[in-house]
């Protein structure tokens, strides 16, 4: 079952010709480096073939400069798109960029954004003139609430490795991130029934497959005559709603809220009726997606 919908993009313009930022690598530093030596020596030992060498050289060190700086100068952030993202989970935040170059650039990465978080990215290894593409950032964020990402970098190192160049975006995002998963399971603690062949879980309805649910939920019947994927759903007849209340007083906090937010998760994913209390919310009994998040959100949201 779907945990959220992709959080609708952000209406901020972007200037497209930022300033880009240019500076060898070590690789580009060795490369001028021998070019130097090479000039000297041909100098010192007026040979003419070794001074052409050097030059050709060095036009081509330059040519790599300028082609590093147009690689990264017409790339743009046109706006930022966020699945639901759960503290010391992996999750995804995807870029949608814009290429506005008359030709086609190479290796575009994210560099690095926030602090405390834990990153890894996908290139674009090719993006096409004139188009938009996706840069996909598999993230972790350590800590629950919201985090605040001020600015984005976007960063290549494209040609041949010798030049870094990168630009920045000032875009102060706020991301929230909801509660780590983390506690005993529902089903287990409280004595509930499990959803397989031999429990009192009766089919329902077939859902559209969106987020990794088990296989075995998979009708792969329907699959095999209609190419598409749908997800049984079940629910219990024999049991009527659970309530969850919130009394932090007393506890290891982030270990309640984790708690809490765990069997929320689950409820939902097990099609349970469920209510919520706390000195400051009331929800009745429902399995609405509002209710799901707007619990979700409460809990990442809460005073640390």
């Amino acid at each position: 079952m779907m945990l959220g919908q992709r959080l609708k993009k952000l209406g901020l313009k972007f200037s497209r010709h930022n300033r880009v930022y240019i500076f060898p690598t070590s690789y580009g530093i060795y490369f001028a480096a021998l070019i130097f030596v090479m000039f000297l020596i041909s100098l010192t030992y007026g040979n003419n073939t070794l001074m052409l060498i050097t030059f050709l050289l060095l036009s081509q060190f330059i040519l790599f400069m300028l082609w590093a700086h147009f690689n990264l100068k017409y790339i743009a952030i046109e706006s930022i798109f966020s699945q639901p993202l759960f503290a010391r989970s992996k999750g995804r935040i995807d870029l949608q960029l814009y290429n506005s170059a008359f030709l086609d650039q190479n290796e575009i990465a994210v560099g690095n954004i926030y602090q405390y978080m834990q990153m890894s990215q996908n290139k674009l290894s090719s993006f096409k003139k004139k188009s938009l593409d996706y840069l996909n950032l598999n993230i972790i964020f350590e800590e629950r609430g919201i985090s605040m990402i001020k600015q984005w970098e976007l960063t290549s190192q494209y040609p041949l490795g010798l030049f870094k160049t990168w630009k920045y975006f000032t875009l102060p995002t706020s991301i929230l991130v909801y509660p780590e998963l983390k506690g005993i399971s529902l089903v287990e603690y409280f004595n509930l029934s499990r959803r397989d062949e031999s429990s009192n879980f009766e089919f329902d309805k077939h859902i559209k497959y969106e987020l990794n649910p088990k296989s075995n939920q998979i009708d792969w019947k329907i699959f095999a005559k209609s190419d598409e994927l749908l997800v049984r759903q079940y629910v219990n007849e024999d049991f009527e709603s659970l309530h969850f209340e919130f009394n932090p007083t007393g506890t290891e906090l982030e270990r309640y809220i984790s708690q809490m937010a765990f069997w929320i998760v689950e409820a939902q994913r097990l099609n349970y009726q469920w209510s919520f209390s706390s000195i400051d919310l009331s929800l009745p009994d429902g399995k609405s997606q509002e209710k799901y998040l707007k619990v979700l959100e409460y809990l990442a949201c809460y005073p640390k």
